[in-house]
């Protein structure tokens, strides 16, 4: 009876052994599931946010870069407190091509109760009279104006004057122009109170 009775508290001893080390097992396996779950998540965020500083630094250098286009771009619109200035740089392209220019049909939006920043446009029809040369250089010069342009309804015609032996030929070139205004409002002065003058002493 007592090689039996050694044998099963042996079987017992080595049953609680394995239900020992598989529970051991068990739990290092969840922990280093858990681990990994954790380390594998930190290293995501950490990824996650080396790319968010990269792009940030990416954006900030770009826009450094094209700090001094930003600072340009309102001048590109026509201001509305400045309409005349459009109408003038129009016109000064004759004395430039040595065309007779003149701008007619004359419209612009009405921003003066606009919000700053809100956009409108002005809108006028040009006729130059001069030579081939002139017109071309007219309409090329119209293009390239310092303002978000737009060019439209082009028309060249041709006419000769003079005798038959002194035949001259002129062009008319004819166009409507359009530029993108924006409304700006200067501020206004804030009118100081008048001082009564002091009585001088007696």
């Amino acid at each position: 009876m007592k090689p039996v009775r050694t044998h099963s508290l042996l079987l017992l001893f080595a049953v609680i052994v394995t239900l020992i080390v598989g529970a051991v097992y068990g739990y290092m396996s969840h922990a280093v599931g858990n681990s990994v779950e954790k380390s594998s998540a930190a290293r995501a965020s950490v990824l996650a946010a080396q790319s968010n500083s990269s792009r940030d630094q990416a954006y900030m250098q770009q826009y450094q870069l094209t700090a001094v286009d930003w600072a340009r771009l309102p001048e590109f619109f026509v201001a509305s407190d400045d309409i005349l200035s459009f109408i003038e740089a129009v016109e000064s392209i004759g004395q430039v091509t040595r065309a007779t220019t003149t701008l007619s049909n004359i419209d612009a939006d009405n921003l003066d109760n606009a919000a700053t920043g809100t956009l409108g446009s002005i809108r006028a029809h040009v006729d130059s009279d001069g030579s081939w040369t002139a017109a071309m250089r007219t309409l090329m010069l119209a293009e390239v104006l310092p303002y978000k342009t737009a060019i439209n309804n082009i028309r060249l015609d041709s006419t000769v004057t003079g005798p038959e032996n002194e035949a001259r030929r002129s062009w008319r070139l004819s166009f409507d122009i359009r530029a993108t205004t924006i409304a700006r409002h200067l501020p206004t002065a804030t009118p100081t109170p008048a001082q009564t003058p002091t009585p001088p002493s007696q």
